[in-house]
């Protein structure tokens, strides 16, 4: 009994979160589980996250009446920045709230 060369096995399609480049899995178990091309996609999807939490409580530092300076500080960035990612994040806040108000009640 050989072994079956690599072109003969079937391949699952599955598409990266992070880059959306399609790539194969030989399992439909992997095609469930993977979401990631890459290690790198995997960590850059990692660090986007943690971002992401750090850029809410800038906001909601923000919001509480902390200065952009004490806010720099704190996280070492410039206060041009924490400006940015306060707007970035009322932005982003907007966005939900308008697809919220569009989606219709189940009655």
């Amino acid at each position: 009994m050989g072994r079956q060369s690599q072109g003969t096995r079937k391949q699952y399609e599955c598409i990266c979160q992070t880059c959306g480049e399609r790539f194969f899995v030989p399992d439909p178990g992997q095609q469930r589980s993977r979401r990631y091309c890459s290690i790198a996609c995997y960590a850059a999807s990692r660090w986007r996250s943690q971002e992401n939490l750090r850029n809410q409580k800038i906001y909601e530092l923000r919001s509480a009446g902390q200065t952009l300076g004490d806010i720099a500080k704190q996280y070492g960035v410039s206060k041009e920045r924490v400006r940015q990612i306060c707007n970035q994040e009322a932005r982003r806040l907007e966005r939900q709230s308008s697809v919220v108000d569009t989606l219709v009640p189940l009655a």
